[in-house]
């Protein structure tokens, strides 16, 4: 029965210390507006580029994770695509990219995040 016992208790402290893989889904819409810093742009100062974004993204809690960069960090892919208000002179842009994203500071409620990433665009 002790045996029995030192069993359970094992297999409950693996599960419950175990790493956990952390994923998340999301999706962005984006507005801007064009500065016409110069003369040339005047005339699509009144355009307002569009866009969205969806992401997802991925993290592992093992100890071999965080040896990567001594911390905890989500990996991931982004695609994105944006028009900028003239689809003849502006054109438009669509973006695949891998993401990186390491935590830098975390508490309670709050977490501070450095989001990067490196991919292809393809500009009409």
């Amino acid at each position: 029965m002790k045996l029995w016992y030192a069993t359970f208790i094992g297999i409950l402290f693996s599960i419950t210390t175990s790493a956990q893989t952390i994923q998340r889904l999301g999706a962005e819409v984006q507005r801007g507006f064009i500065i016409p810093h110069s003369s040339d742009l005047k005339q699509f100062s009144d355009h307002r580029p569009t866009g969205f974004l969806i992401s997802w993204q991925s993290m592992n809690t093992k100890k071999d994770f965080w040896d990567a960069c001594n911390c905890f960090h989500y990996l991931g892919f982004e695609f994105s695509y944006f028009d900028f208000g003239d689809k003849d002179v502006l054109g438009e842009a669509y973006t695949l990219s891998g993401s990186f994203e390491p935590v830098l500071w975390r508490n309670a409620r709050w977490s501070v995040n450095l989001n990067s990433g490196i991919g292809i665009t393809y500009l009409t």
